[in-house]
């Protein structure tokens, strides 16, 4: 575990273990395969010899005999449910390790798909965490990201199978990216097909009229079928009345709902917003006096998180830091984070232990042998070093570099207080009189860098116009994609975009020949972005460059007077026509942005919106689109100068391409309605 999410977890003393539920101490085995050494390792504990035999027989003399029991049977069901309770010492290559209750449970009696699971460190790690989260009464759960094939899953089973069966009348809960996931990944594959195997003495009554294998929820009850009780092994008064169940990934599944345990499976993935999911369970895992009394588990694996979902990710991830806390004791949002890098979860030896320098070496290896930034780019985040690493966004065919910019995204996306979020309103609320910028949370203008006061609202009257400030348009370079307000775009919805760049300012490094304000949102209405535009323009005085198709835009600023703070690119025409040469340029000038600016870019979001750029869907990338056109206006004064690097771009190099009746077609450029 990274020293930043590394916690301090009390573990009892040697031949004693602990019992989260009841928080008391009892003595334990101390498990050894060997008195040698080197040959002490996890050996998973057997049932007695004929264990089913015997079972079989003891139930046949129970029908005539309730209150008989085969002696050696019960000596090894106590057994095993004081060490699902209490948990037990094991001797490990002459080292004594304790294994938590769950975890030997998970080990000894929760059969995944390939057998049981082996005994392995990080699993060890985890199962401490997890007691940890499970114990304190500020926690609602954790969230862990890690590599593939790592068993997240079937850990998340039981963990919902335990405390589901630890009590009465309580409630579970899963969910997916989708219900379809929910049901047969994390249901029917990590909890009912391992509760079908447990041994009896494990398996509360259940409620067998759903069938052998049910679908959608599992519930302890004792199964009636018209009208008459079917009887089973089970004594009716260890009934649970608890329940497991799945639902859509919809938000509000769960909503309003009391839960005692929650799974979300890959929780960074599908079309659900992570942070609006969460913030619709949390309320279910709280009573009435905001008592946390359920526990969420949250997963999900490294890659295929997708663009849409990265944003959400960070912020929830942000706001799980065990060592940032609101005044009631909490993390933002209630969880814990848990991570453990690639190294330390492979060549796992005999012992369970990883060779982390071994692991780490192959790893080294295998990015050194990468021959382009972006397959070395998408290496690094299936198998990451670090949480922020395991962040990054993957795209194998970005247009981009996308290595310079994830590099980027490493400071930008965990670093508190790179810009200040802004609202701009008219002073007194009078129209073009003086913009006043305010702070505010929900701001949409996100500013990096704050010009100087006697250099705002520098605007000019001439007539019934007003022109831009002469000196700030050559500071000031803005780029603008307004949304198209009657068709919202796939996935992640339209929204509108502002980018300002700042151009060659003397003895200024950083905030010269970068962007210094980002303005992303979707304002209930298409005029009041406009006129969020006209003051970011009045404001700054400077002008602005857009798609000459958004008419939209165009006929706002003419209304207002205001259309001397549109550029004409060709000279003729207000705004830049969406082309194919259009777009070469755009991407050119990016592609010499990244190059020679990237590293001291000031905003996540643009670095996120390029690593993801497609050329032949453009309406996707609403801040790539708007910082392209705050450069191809700015590029406007640097070529004048004699200024702009040539790169060559060949457009084909990066549009899809499909076969249709034998024949090979391109996807055009997507062109703004």
């Amino acid at each position: 575990m990274e020293d930043d999410l590394a916690v301090t977890v009390n573990l009892p003393q040697i031949g004693y273990g602990y019992n989260l539920y009841t928080q008391k101490t009892d003595k334990v085995e101390i498990l050894s395969s060997s008195n040698d050494i080197y040959d002490q390792c996890w050996v998973r504990p057997l049932p007695p010899e004929n264990f089913k035999k015997k079972r079989y027989t003891e139930k046949i003399r129970q029908l005539k005999d309730k209150s008989y029991f085969d002696e050696e049977l019960e000596s090894y069901r106590q057994q095993e449910w004081h060490r699902r309770k209490y948990g037990v010492w094991v001797m490990i290559n002459g080292e004594t390790v304790y294994i938590t209750g769950l975890h030997y449970f998970y080990l000894t009696h929760w059969r995944i798909d390939k057998g049981y699971p082996k005994y392995r460190l990080p699993d060890r790690q985890y199962f401490y965490f997890m007691d940890y989260v499970l114990e304190d009464p500020y926690s609602a759960g954790m969230v862990e990201v890690e590599k593939r094939r790592q068993g997240k899953t079937y850990r998340s089973g039981v963990f919902l199978f335990d405390r589901i069966t630890r009590g009465k009348e309580l409630h579970g809960g899963i969910q997916s990216k989708t219900s379809t996931d929910a049901k047969k990944n994390v249901f029917k594959k990590a909890v009912v097909q391992p509760f079908r195997k447990l041994p009896h003495f494990f398996m509360p009554e259940y409620d067998k009229s759903m069938g052998p294998t049910p679908t959608t929820e599992l519930r302890f009850f004792k199964t009636y079928v018209k009208g008459r009780n079917v009887d089973y092994d089970y004594d009716p008064d260890a009934e649970l009345e608890s329940w497991i169940d799945c639902e859509s990934s919809k938000p509000e599944a769960y909503d309003g709902t009391r839960l005692d345990a929650y799974v979300r499976d890959e929780c960074f993935k599908g079309e659900v917003d992570p942070l609006d999911s969460h913030e619709t369970v949390f309320p279910c895992l709280i009573d009435d006096e905001d008592n946390i009394i359920g526990k969420a588990l949250y997963t999900s694996t490294v890659e295929d998180m997708g663009d849409m979902m990265n944003e959400s990710a960070v912020e929830l991830w942000k706001q799980s830091d065990f060592y940032k806390r609101t005044e009631n004791g909490r993390t933002e949002s209630g969880l814990y984070r848990f991570f453990l890098p690639a190294y330390k979860c492979t060549r796992i030896d005999k012992y369970g232990n990883p060779d982390e320098e071994k692991a780490r070496e192959f790893y080294e290896r295998e990015r050194r042998s990468k021959k382009s930034s972006r397959s070395l780019s998408n290496y690094i985040r299936k198998f990451p070093f670090t949480w922020k690493e395991a962040f990054r966004i993957d795209n194998e065919s970005s247009v981009y570099d996308n290595l310079k910019l994830q590099e980027r995204d490493d400071v930008l996306k965990w670093k508190d207080n790179v810009f200040e979020r802004y609202s701009l309103t008219w002073e007194n609320g009078v129209r073009d009189t003086k913009v006043i910028p305010k702070k505010s949370k929900d701001g949409r203008f996100m500013v990096a860098w704050m010009p100087e006061e006697y250099k705002l609202n520098k605007c000019r009257r001439v007539g019934g116009k007003i022109l831009p400030n002469k000196d700030a348009m050559l500071e000031y370079a803005i780029g603008i994609d307004p949304y198209d307000h009657h068709k919202p775009k796939r996935g992640r919805g339209s929204m509108a975009a502002a980018a300002v760049y700042r151009k060659q300012m003397p003895d200024d490094d950083l905030f010269s020949e970068n962007f210094v304000i980002l303005y992303v949102g979707r304002p209930p209405k298409a005029p009041i972005f406009y006129e969020d535009m006209v003051k970011l323009c009045h404001w700054l005085g400077a002008q602005m460059l857009f798609e000459s198709q958004k008419q939209g835009i165009r006929q706002y600023f003419e209304d207002r007077g205001r259309e001397h703070f549109m550029v004409k690119y060709d000279g003729k025409e207000y705004g830049i026509p969406a082309s194919t040469p259009t777009l070469i340029s755009l991407m050119e000038a990016t592609e010499i942005f990244i190059e020679d600016r990237s590293q001291v870019l000031m905003f996540s979001k643009m670095s996120d919106d390029w690593q993801m750029f497609d050329p032949s869907d453009t309406e996707k990338f609403d801040v790539a689109m708007a910082s392209g056109y705050a450069l191809l206006h700015a590029n406007r004064m640097k070529r004048k100068a004699g200024l702009i690097k040539k790169r060559s771009i060949r457009l084909d190099d990066y549009i899809r391409k499909y076969k249709t009746g034998g024949k090979t077609s391109r996807i055009k450029y997507n062109k703004a309605a």
